[in-house]
């Protein structure tokens, strides 16, 4: 199995506040290079001493932060699942991990998320033979991007209205992201979407609403017949983060993945 080559050193961690049947510990861990990266535990409250869970990283989408996945990550922990939700660099102003928004592109946060696989990977909670990914908006787009590229560490991805609109947007003159480098890097995936879709053996589920006018869920629907082991769910109505059902994603998850377990 291939790891990237990281060294970590803690450099903050607080004490877990327990709160609706979970413990959440925050961190800010260094990687090798010295990039400083932020991000908070979210277990079952209780646990034995060095009890492992199934564990779930949770990516955020564009302008967000590691808070906008604690609602689900508590859901998740509810269920008795280990989460790991973190900030990408740059890519918000509040951002706790290093980085900025001008040098912020998809790989950048490829990088980092794949830093903390490994991070997460070697922490006492995790079973590292129960791992999964967990995406939202651009944030499923660079899910895919890692578990493309490493799909023996995963045991499935879960990704929720991914932003596989984001290469086409900058062909079409549009995109989020003004910065030369993001816009470069995002049109070096055009045309590579299927190539990308059809290494990730795990198998995937997509959760995306009708309504969502920000990315059209016919990229979902055309990415799910790549993927090779991959089911949509259309979520009636739901938008781009708005009318979503998150108590019904999570349960779809749960089930996903329960249904899954043995995929590895």
């Amino acid at each position: 199995m291939k790891e990237i080559e990281t060294t970590f050193q803690v450099e903050n961690e607080t004490a877990a506040k327990t709160t609706n049947d979970c413990a959440e510990i925050s961190m800010r861990f260094s990687v090798k290079g010295g990039k400083k990266i932020f991000g908070a535990a979210v277990l079952p409250a209780r646990h034995a001493e060095g009890e492992t869970f199934p564990t779930v990283i949770l990516s955020h989408g564009y302008g967000g932060r590691y808070s906008d996945e604690l609602d689900r990550a508590y859901r998740f922990a509810k269920l008795g699942y280990a989460c790991f939700c973190f900030d990408f660099g740059g890519i918000n102003p509040n951002s706790q991990t290093e980085g900025a928004m001008t040098d912020t592109t998809l790989d950048t946060e490829k990088e980092e998320l794949r830093a903390v696989v490994d991070f997460v990977s070697a922490r006492s909670f995790c079973n590292k033979r129960k791992l999964y990914l967990y995406g939202e908006s651009m944030g499923g787009f660079v899910t895919a991007l890692v578990a493309s590229e490493e799909p023996e560490r995963f045991r499935a991805v879960v990704l929720i209205y991914p932003a596989f609109s984001i290469p086409t947007d900058y062909a079409n003159g549009g995109g989020l992201a003004n910065w030369q480098k993001f816009k470069e890097n995002a049109l070096s995936y055009l045309g590579k979407e299927d190539e990308i879709f059809a290494k990730c053996a795990m198998p995937v589920l997509i959760q995306h609403g009708t309504a969502d006018e920000l990315v059209d869920i016919s990229f979902s629907r055309k990415a799910v017949k790549v993927f090779p082991n991959a089911k949509l769910i259309e979520l009636s109505g739901a938008g781009h983060g708005v009318n979503m059902p998150w108590q019904k994603v999570v349960e779809n998850s749960d089930a996903f993945i329960a249904a899954n377990k043995n995929a590895l």
